[in-house]
């Protein structure tokens, strides 16, 4: 299919079913709904069960990860970490943080739903807050990795302004989670999750693991607005195309 075909795919905010609607109002509503309750039943069946390892296929990757130096940049991610929470009121910290242990590492989601009561939503704090967080993923990644980040945001803004469902559907309706406690010996992390985007980012001393980590798209580009000409996925796309034909 054609990056430049999707709209016929796409209602128009009069036709939405998110039209006009706030992102927990939209979450009511969805629940209710069978697939929905069986989706989020099988999710919470998982997470019910103890953790045992990543994998790709069903069978468990041993020995994934190695302790090792690998140079990141732990002193600054601190420091960046630490000015979040000197900005932040009593509320917004237990909000935002866990054990470095807590299970809630895996309680995760990729879709709209806003059904989560912890964490912080990127579009519900200011812009210092939100700026400072943006940072702190902007210094874990590197540069290609954090504007494939920023751009699957962006181009989720993209898609609430099609449909008529920014509160839902917005370049900043993701939840941000602290993990631990910021530190250059100990392990800590981040995390942020939403609509076709997941990364879990764990530190220990000078490396990280960013695992594991979801991004998608619907559409991949934009034909409009802020964002006309933004485009993500194409190597990914073309790559598939070439191990179908292999």
């Amino acid at each position: 299919m054609s990056r430049s075909n999707f709209r016929k795919f796409v209602p128009t905010p009069e036709a939405s079913k998110v039209h006009g609607e706030t992102a927990r109002e939209h979450a009511k509503k969805m629940e209710k709904r069978p697939v929905i309750k069986n989706i989020f039943a099988d999710w919470q069946k998982l997470f019910s069960e103890p953790f045992k390892g990543i994998s790709t296929n069903g069978n468990i990757i041993d020995d994934l990860f190695e302790l090792r130096s690998e140079r990141a940049a732990t002193e600054r991610i601190v420091i960046a970490t630490n000015h979040l929470l000197d900005l932040l009121t009593p509320s917004q910290t237990n909000s935002l943080r866990s054990d470095v242990f807590s299970d809630e590492w895996r309680n995760w989601q990729n879709t709209e739903i806003y059904r989560e009561e912890s964490g912080l939503r990127l579009s519900e704090v200011s812009a210092p807050i939100r700026g400072t967080i943006l940072k702190i993923i902007e210094i874990s990644l590197s540069q290609k990795g954090y504007e494939k980040t920023r751009n699957v945001m962006r181009l989720n803004g993209f898609l609430g302004d099609l449909v008529g469902g920014p509160l839902i559907f917005g370049e900043f309706t993701y939840l941000f989670n602290l993990y631990g406690e910021p530190s250059l010996s100990e392990p800590w992390g981040w995390q942020i999750f939403g609509h076709h985007l997941c990364l879990n980012c764990l530190i220990l001393r000078d490396q990280m693991t960013i695992t594991p980590t979801f991004m998608g798209g619907e559409p991949c580009n934009a034909d409009e607005g802020p964002f006309n000409g933004l485009s993500i996925f194409e190597d990914e796309e073309r790559r598939g195309l070439e191990l179908m034909q292999s």
